[in-house]
């Protein structure tokens, strides 16, 4: 009894953990549709196999009509479904029948009635087992819950052949009516209880909070109570990225995400600008967007240098290189404002802003004030998926600076206003179209990989769509 409730529980759980995604609106949604299901259904048969094979099965005893049993050692020796079939159901969640569950187990036994007592080997032969049961789902403190019930289930155990090696059709004729009756029995009962308490245990512990980097957490936890069709299931996720164990509330609008009736992959996310946002407004309120930069930072054998008199702080401001000739300069860089994200139906635009303190470093490590510059830096990027890359195109979009203040009299910055989209177009640019080009790597995750994968635009989102193969 305890193998087909595990083996049935197993199958539903493995469905369930693709899952693993405020009444307010949803900074990312997420759909996984019927195709997207059945590949989760064929990946959960080959798990569930590899771990009925593996699995402990414990002793089992007791007393039945009159005679006292005890079963040991039992082990699996094969298992199949022949028929799965895991449904949508609108509205609820998930229909699972499985027709055609075949089951061969042997073990060691010992029995007694009266003065008669007996021990041998046994082999138990189970086919044209099926069940169907329904899977409810709802969300609570931001994670999936499952419920069943006896009302939606259904067991026929099929076929039972048990067999003694006492060699008395008789005792297995009756051996096998009262494994068969117990199985009808308690099936239903097994089923709905290992949903509702394993089940939904495992569920409790789903983690909804995603890493990043030590400094950041992404939460993904469920905001809405799951959407189900009879042809794909939709999550609402959370989306938003705090500092890590922090959880203030970032004071940021949220796109819309429109209706979209998409199936034609088996899973698709709706990532809007909110997440990038929320990460900037983070990044930037808790100061990690600002740098010192040295002469160290600079990597070694570069054209490029803080000394006053190179290049390019001699182009760009003499008139620092002629009051402070031969020395080295500081540049503290940071932001104004959190760095945004708009993305439209074209691409997605990237927008920054700052200041830049520099100061010359004296021979006594004290720093003298130069000036204070601001600046404002858009960039596009227009992304797809190469190879199995997601990659990119950028443009330069906008670029301006201003003086803010100086201890330089009459100090001008006409050469930096002019170099600046030049240098931009000319290093940043390639640079990172370079990098685009290659693209990242879409991860795979326990022998799944993403494939047919596509990225789209749309006005405050990128679509992700992509279907999954086994590696």
């Amino acid at each position: 009894m305890a193998l087909i409730s595990f083996g049935l529980v197993m199958l539903a759980l493995t469905i369930m953990s693709s899952l693993s995604a405020t009444a307010s609106r949803p900074g990312v949604e997420s759909r996984v549709t019927q195709r997207g299901i059945d590949f989760l259904r064929d990946v959960g048969m080959k798990k569930l196999k590899e771990k009925i094979y593996s699995m402990h099965i414990p002793s089992q005893s007791g007393k039945a009509h009159g005679v006292s049993y005890e079963v040991w050692n039992l082990k699996v020796t094969s298992f199949n479904i022949t028929y799965p079939n895991i449904q949508l159901e609108a509205g609820s969640g998930f229909n699972i029948r499985l027709r055609g569950i075949r089951v061969t187990l042997t073990g060691d036994y010992h029995y007694s009635v009266f003065v008669i007592s007996h021990s041998g080997r046994l082999d138990v032969n189970i086919d044209s087992m099926s069940a169907s049961f329904t899977i409810k789902v709802r969300e609570a403190y931001g994670r999936p819950t499952v419920e069943s019930s006896l009302d939606s289930c259904m067991f026929d155990a099929g076929n039972v052949a048990v067999h003694l090696n006492e060699g008395k059709p008789s005792r297995d004729d009756k051996a096998s009516r009262a494994l068969r009756d117990a199985l009808n029995g308690r099936a239903c009962g097994e089923i709905v209880n290992g949903i509702n308490e394993i089940m939904e245990e495992k569920l409790s512990q789903l983690k909804v909070r995603y890493p990043i980097r030590q400094i950041l957490d992404l939460d993904y936890s469920i905001v809405a109570l799951p959407f189900f069709s009879t042809n794909h299931m939709d999550i609402s996720h959370k989306g938003e990225v705090y500092r890590i164990h922090s959880h203030e509330e970032a004071p940021l609008r949220i796109p819309e995400i429109q209706p979209d009736t998409d199936v034609s992959r088996m899973a698709f996310v709706w990532m809007t600008d909110f997440v990038a946002n929320s990460a900037g407004y983070v990044l930037h309120t808790y100061g990690y967007l600002q740098h010192n930069v040295t002469e160290k930072d600079i990597p070694a054998g570069s054209k490029i240098s803080l000394n006053t008199s190179g290049f390019p702080i001699s182009t760009v401001f003499p008139q620092v290189t002629k009051m402070f000739p031969g020395k080295m300069m500081q540049i503290n860089v940071k932001s104004t404002i959190p760095p945004t994200m708009n993305t439209t139906n074209e691409k997605a635009t990237i927008a920054v802003k700052g200041k830049i303190d520099a100061y010359v470093t004296q021979p006594n490590k004290s720093l003298t004030y130069l000036f204070t510059l601001s600046s404002q830096i858009s960039l596009s990027f227009k992304f797809g998926v190469k190879s199995g890359n997601v990659t990119w195109v950028s443009e330069l979009v906008s670029s301006s600076v201003k003086l803010v203040k100086s201890a330089i009299k009459d100090f001008k910055i006409d050469i930096l206003k002019k170099m600046l989209p030049i240098a931009l177009k000319t290093q940043v640019i390639p640079m990172l179209n370079k990098k685009g080009a290659i693209g990242m790597a879409i991860p795979s995750y326990n022998g799944v990989t993403a494939v047919n994968t596509t990225v789209q635009h749309a006005s405050g989102h990128l679509k992700i769509g992509t279907d999954f193969a086994t590696l």
